[in-house]
């Protein structure tokens, strides 16, 4: 399976989300590429998981405007996957590794369409892409925390998603499964689609992500992760005031 070569955007216009009135992102405005691996950065309460929610189409907008290459997050919902923090899902849900895999195809078919061996065998590249063959028949409460994540990858994958959005996805993971997922990130990039992570370890921003977003409350700044991961822009990422009332990510 291969990705389009043309270049897509995803573009955040003056976006503001509120939460019971109160708002958790105001006036933000990006533009990212895809083939990009972006990181996602802020303190604790900064709108992190509220802009990948957002740009999910999973929360409603208060103003502003999301488009991936002209189109709104519910008209591309196919090509945007959104993978929540590991803690927020149900891992003794029985299904196996080829089934939530196979749940990638169902998204893409719709109710009426068959699961054909096309479909079948998307499945399969994607087991192998992301290391999963010999753990399909797996019950996924069985894996560990770095496997589960490749699955959710894979499903996405299955999906023909363009755009990755991971909340926290190295959290609880050891050194050796981080370092497997950044490698699967990259690659996911390096075919042309956007990756952005939320993530928190301020050691390992250089190494994971080529460009950077830092939030809190609103764009702080965004842009190559050698221009924007600076010691005075994430002093002032972290020292600016957070929306009050709030204790959303």
């Amino acid at each position: 399976m291969s990705v389009n070569d043309a270049v897509h955007s995803l573009e955040v216009s003056h976006l503001t989300v509120c939460y019971n009135c109160v708002p958790v992102l105001s006036g933000m405005n990006l533009n990212l590429r895809c083939g990009d691996c972006v990181g996602l950065i802020g303190p604790n309460g900064a709108g992190k998981t509220t802009l990948l929610k957002a740009i999910a189409g999973l929360l409603p907008l208060e103003s502003g405007t999301i488009r991936l290459h002209g189109k709104s997050p519910q008209a591309a919902q196919r090509e945007i996957s959104y993978l929540p923090q590991r803690e927020q899902v149900d891992w003794d849900f029985p299904i196996t590794v080829r089934g939530m895999v196979d749940m990638g195809r169902f998204a893409l078919l719709g109710n009426w369409k068959p699961f054909t061996r096309q479909d079948a065998s998307i499945v399969d590249q994607a087991l192998a892409t992301f290391g999963l063959t010999e753990l399909a028949g797996r019950q996924i409460k069985a894996l560990s925390g770095g496997q589960q994540q490749r699955v959710f990858l894979a499903r996405s994958w299955a999906q023909q998603a363009h755009v990755y959005l991971l909340d926290e996805p190295f959290e609880g993971l050891d050194r050796n499964a981080q370092q497997e997922l950044a490698v699967t990130l990259h690659k996911l990039s390096a075919e042309g689609r956007l990756v952005i992570v939320s993530h928190h370890n301020m050691s390992n921003v250089a190494e994971l992500f080529s460009h950077v977003i830092l939030l809190n409350g609103k764009l702080i700044a965004s842009g190559a992760v050698g221009d924007v991961f600076t010691p005075e822009l994430i002093e002032k990422a972290f020292s600016a005031l957070r929306p009050v009332g709030t204790g959303k990510n």
